[in-house]
């Protein structure tokens, strides 16, 4: 369709749009550096034919913008030394008069948001720029405010709430984090690994809340929040460790000021599981596990040698199952993304058309806005 049509042709922008999509939907299949150009360029001569009141211009910013940011994230996944931020700042300013150009009761507006939401957040972890970080929270909660499900609010709330948490401890947002992850704790289902999550937000707030009015009960709230966060996060897994730590801090707070034998004992626990966990980690650095080589390896030629295969481990073999990874025990954090099918003539990656997709992988660490 490009090369049967002219320069001045009407159908050329819409056959442009059409060739990004398509190619954008071969990139989130197979991640080639040529098909993210080629979603780039098609795009980007798209939104230069439309006129600036076309009704698809918006929706061939978004698709330029979703592929600048991918763009940058291919180059951040690759360590390059020289990241291309221009196309994190593509990414804004298109997104942003995208969002200004959809109607209010558009479909694909919620999605714009949360797509300059992320953006947004995404340049304030690099530059630090508290208006980025406070832009972000304002989409955030624009999406927030819309009639949603309770599983989409849900994760909205999440969402807002992580971001809420990267502001100033003045009591006004630390009320408002604590009311937003409340109402997305009472909408997920007891058994939904999402309420990890909103716990921490909790614990978050009432911990500030804490530090900030020297409050008892929201000591004692700071305290069973991180007491279920704890049940919820797997033995020895990397987000559990941080955790114990303020854990034990928290209890040592309560216990110098009533001497409960109670938070004793669990101090007492809490710090042998610590001991424990720093101990394995020190074995796992200087002894890392070592896999046996598979059993289809050995000759066919020679089946008894397989049935009478005995491994005989390294010397310093660990005897942790090499196929277990901490990392893969993860809580939802930071990052959210979009998914958008091209076939309901939305943007975006994937087949999946839900609103929000969690990639957020929290650190469970207090966060420094002024460290970058």
């Amino acid at each position: 369709m490009e090369r049967r049509t002219t320069a001045d042709d009407p159908i050329r922008p819409d056959a442009l749009l059409i060739l990004a999509k398509a190619h954008h939907v071969d990139y989130s299949r197979d991640p080639q550096q040529g098909n993210i150009e080629a979603v780039v360029g098609y795009s980007s001569e798209a939104a230069r034919l439309y006129p600036s009141d076309h009704p698809a211009r918006a929706e061939t910013l978004m698709v330029l913008s979703v592929a600048l940011y991918d763009r940058y994230q291919a180059s951040i996944g690759r360590r390059d030394f020289q990241p291309p931020y221009n196309d994190l700042d593509g990414a804004i300013s298109n997104s942003t008069v995208a969002v200004d150009l959809f109607p209010s009761d558009d479909p694909r507006l919620p999605h714009s948001r949360i797509k300059l939401s992320t953006f947004l957040f995404t340049r304030y972890q690099w530059q630090k720029r508290l208006s980025d970080l406070r832009q972000s929270i304002h989409y955030a909660r624009l999406l927030a405010s819309e009639v949603l499900t309770a599983d989409k609010r849900s994760e909205s709330l999440i969402y807002l709430g992580h971001l809420l948490t990267y502001l100033s401890h003045d009591s006004q947002t630390l009320t408002e984090l604590a009311k937003c992850s409340r109402e997305a704790l009472n909408l997920l289902p007891p058994d939904d690994c999402r309420r990890t999550g909103a716990i921490h937000n909790l614990v978050t707030a009432s911990h500030r809340m804490y530090v900030t009015l020297n409050s008892a009960p929201h000591l004692d709230e700071a305290i069973d929040y991180n007491r279920q966060l704890l049940h919820l996060l797997p033995y020895r897994s990397e987000p559990r460790y941080p955790q114990l730590q303020l854990h034990r801090n928290l209890l040592e707070y309560r216990w110098n000021e009533k001497q409960l034998d109670a938070d004793f004992t669990e101090m007492t626990n809490i710090t042998r599981e610590i001991s424990e966990t720093e101990s394995q980690s020190y074995y796992d650095n200087y002894y890392p596990a070592q896999p046996p080589p598979p059993i289809s390896d050995i000759p066919p030629e020679r089946p008894s040698i397989a049935r009478n295969f005995e491994y005989h481990p390294p010397q310093h073999w660990s005897p942790r199952p090499y196929y277990y990874d901490d990392s893969a025990v993860g809580i939802a954090g930071s990052t959210y993304t979009t998914t958008n099918s091209v076939e309901t003539g939305n943007y975006g990656s994937g087949s999946d058309s839900s609103l929000l997709e969690h990639t957020m992988n929290l650190s469970f660490t207090e966060p420094d806005p002024g460290r970058r």
